[in-house]
């Protein structure tokens, strides 16, 4: 998918966003909140759907809330599987050999710009 206007959303200000921390977002018009989530660890940014790749489900269990303590690692709160912080690969769990859906994450003058799909109006 080619990057328009459209389909990028600026998420909030990289200093906004705690080291390591996370934070959900949709795109303007979705039905749903927190459809996508980025993930920061130091320099790195990541972006993903928030759909755990097991169970179809939320990977958030309240706003916000999708790491463990460490920030290592995503924690679906429904079975445990867990995934890379930054990669989205399965770590452990049913989900082995699979990775969260990711999409492309950049800043630009300080604010944190995700390139996700424009939000489905049907």
């Amino acid at each position: 998918m080619s990057a328009t206007e459209s389909d990028r959303v600026t998420v909030c200000a990289l200093e906004d966003l705690p080291d390591p921390g996370a934070r959900g977002f949709s795109p303007p018009g979705a039905r749903f909140p927190d459809e996508y989530f980025i993930v920061r660890r130091g320099s790195r940014l990541a972006c993903f759907s928030n759909v755990c790749t097991h169970a179809g489900q939320p990977l958030n269990w309240a706003p916000d809330r999708f790491l463990d303590r460490s920030g290592d690692l995503i924690v679906c709160p429904a079975h445990g599987a867990t995934y890379d912080s930054l990669s989205g690969a399965c770590r452990g769990g049913p989900c082995r050999g699979m990775a969260l859906e990711s999409w492309p994450v950049e800043v630009r003058e300080g604010r944190i710009v995700a390139h996700v799909p424009p939000a489905r109006t049907d």
